[in-house]
């Protein structure tokens, strides 16, 4: 029977899990943020002017996963969309339908504020990751996307 777990708002006293999975996935993109940045990550989700949110899932009291989300206007709609920013699991508890849980989480909260779109990206090489976003979803719509640094790094 596979574990049964539940998704919800961060509180303040996920900060220890939630840290170390946050780092985890940063090492997952080899990506190094400097702590000011995770520290002002943290804030931001409990800051009801910023429209970053955070919601984890738990697993018998165990924080297991993260999904880190943002509406936002978009030219094309009338309403906002959703930007899926980051997504992990601990390796643990992978495929056992956590990711799942999460995206479509945010997808209920997506259709409960009126938000036409919820969207992600992951690494082309992401396969595992990507035939479960393919199941989700019905597979990418094609596009590529860039990036393209505005600011010296700090």
């Amino acid at each position: 029977m596979p574990d049964q777990h539940m998704t919800r708002d961060v509180c303040s006293q996920d900060r220890p899990v939630w840290h170390d999975l946050w780092m985890r996935y940063l090492v997952f993109y080899e990506t190094d943020l400097p702590a000011e940045r995770t520290e002002f990550l943290w804030h931001r989700f409990f800051d009801p002017d910023d429209p970053v949110s955070c919601i984890v899932a738990e697993i018998e009291g165990s924080v297991v996963g993260i999904a880190h989300y943002l509406p936002h206007a978009d030219t094309w709609e009338d309403r906002p969309v959703c930007y899926l920013q980051d997504l992990y699991v601990a390796e643990s508890h992978r495929q056992a339908g956590i990711a799942t849980s999460l995206i479509l989480e945010v997808r209920r909260r997506c259709q409960d504020n009126g938000w036409r779109l919820l969207y992600w990206t992951t690494r082309a090489e992401n396969t595992r990751a990507r035939s479960l976003y393919d199941a989700l979803t019905g597979g990418t719509n094609g596009h590529v996307v860039y990036d393209m640094e505005t600011l010296d790094q700090i």
